[in-house]
């Protein structure tokens, strides 16, 4: 019955050996947790950026499962519907680690391996990671490196350069689908452009706005000096009338006055006569001629009025050769103004036809690459990615955690190995 008990597990004895042997025990665990820590400081550190894009299922899977189109990898929808030629996830899964995009990816960014060499598509292939969400048709963009930044620039590179190159497959299929369309699309827009170029041009050089406005001033100006000269000759006929009523006064006046006084009467005679001897001369009368002075305001009206109508005669010619060079210049200017007007008319319609014909060519490539893409689907970005904060690698704190575990298991075994090797059991 004692043999029996020898035999049995105690528990008691256990736990005196691991107090026993505890020194072991902590060494080997702390050995463990500094060692990993160490080495967790030199191993170099990997960040992994993250972007996401969504594939526009085709306008084939909007028709036939117009409820639900998204795409599961075997290229069916919700539904259950199979699409037999629309381009799966799967399919896009593969295309994003084709051969043209990782090397552009390379080529875009300058990627080089550690001896300096251009990055082999091999080396890059093995940093990167596509991930599919379930019940979506997102696929995330795994990008990993040793810098955050690069980690960023080649996730974001490899989506838009993804996106490029299944542009290029549609674009591919519209050349080969349509080279006439595209060459005379091509001729159109080069031939609409010089047009516009020529419409451009053709305004800054004859500015019909300041034609117009420098018409419009002379009208403006011809419309006074006519005003002008009709009050003008208005006022001339008023003048002449006036001068013919006053040479008529003038006609029936004298020019002079004859006026008789006694010699008496004058005043040098008097003083001459102090002594009263001229008494016999106070019957004489002194005879003396003047100038009318009615006849003199006559003659000076008439001449101001002559001076008058002499400026005024100026005035009128100068006004006629006026309004004559005014009109003549009017005619010029509407003639030219006309003329331009019809020259932009015509480069105007011109135009006008080359951008229909482009409107139309464009809707003709656009059917082509919307049949192109009814098969392939249309890729965007719906999330760039942004730099990386923390590394994905190492983990400190697991690594840590995770030896300082195994640390206390070998600590735990070595104490038991080396009772028990002590003991002779073993």
């Amino acid at each position: 019955m004692e043999e029996k008990y020898e035999d049995e597990i105690n528990l008691h004895n256990y736990i005196e050996v691991l107090i026993k042997r505890k020194k072991i025990i902590l060494s080997v665990f702390f050995i463990f947790i500094i060692t990993t820590a160490i080495v967790s400081l030199y191993l170099p550190k990997v960040y992994q950026s993250t972007t996401s894009i969504m594939i526009t299922p085709s306008r084939v899977q909007a028709l036939l499962s117009p409820a639900d189109a998204s795409l599961d990898i075997e290229g069916r929808t919700s539904a259950g519907v199979t699409l037999q030629p629309a381009i799966s996830l799967s399919t896009h899964k593969t295309l994003l680690r084709a051969s043209p995009v990782l090397e552009k990816v390379i080529d875009k960014l300058r990627l080089t391996d550690k001896l300096g060499q251009p990055l082999i598509f091999d080396d890059l292939i093995k940093r990167l990671n596509v991930k599919e969400i379930t019940g979506t048709n997102i696929l995330q963009l795994e990008a990993k490196d040793n810098d955050p930044k690069m980690a960023r620039e080649i996730t974001n590179a490899w989506a838009q350069e993804y996106i490029k190159y299944s542009g290029e497959l549609i674009s591919g299929t519209v050349k080969g689908a349509g080279d006439f369309v595209t060459e005379q699309f091509e001729i159109v827009l080069e031939s609409l452009t010089r047009a516009e170029e020529k419409i451009k041009e053709f305004k800054n050089k004859y500015r019909l706005d300041l034609m117009q406005a420098e018409l419009s001033i002379k009208k403006e100006k011809l419309k006074r000096e006519k005003e002008e000269l009709i009050n003008s000759g208005i006022a001339l006929k008023t003048k002449e009338d006036s001068l013919k009523e006053l040479k008529k006064g003038i006609e029936g006046e004298e020019k002079f006055v004859i006026i008789s006084k006694a010699i008496t009467d004058d005043a040098l005679w008097q003083k001459i006569d102090k002594e009263g001897r001229l008494g016999n001369l106070a019957e004489k009368k002194l005879m003396s001629e003047n100038i009318n002075p009615l006849y003199q305001d006559l003659k000076t009206r008439i001449v101001n009025i002559q001076i008058e109508l002499n400026t005024l005669e100026a005035r009128l010619g100068h006004l006629d050769k006026s309004v004559e060079l005014t009109a003549k210049e009017i005619d010029e200017l509407g003639r030219v103004i006309h003329q331009k007007e019809f020259e932009l008319t015509q480069l105007t319609r011109q135009a006008e036809i080359y951008k229909r014909t482009y409107e139309n060519l464009a809707v003709r490539i656009e059917e082509v690459r919307i049949a192109k893409a009814m098969e392939l689907g249309e890729v965007k970005i719906v999330s760039p990615a942004t730099e990386p904060k923390r590394p994905i690698y190492p983990r400190k704190m697991l690594n840590v955690s995770i030896s300082g575990v195994l640390g206390l298991f070998l600590g735990v075994f070595v104490a038991f190995f080396q009772e028990f090797w002590k003991k002779g059991k073993i």
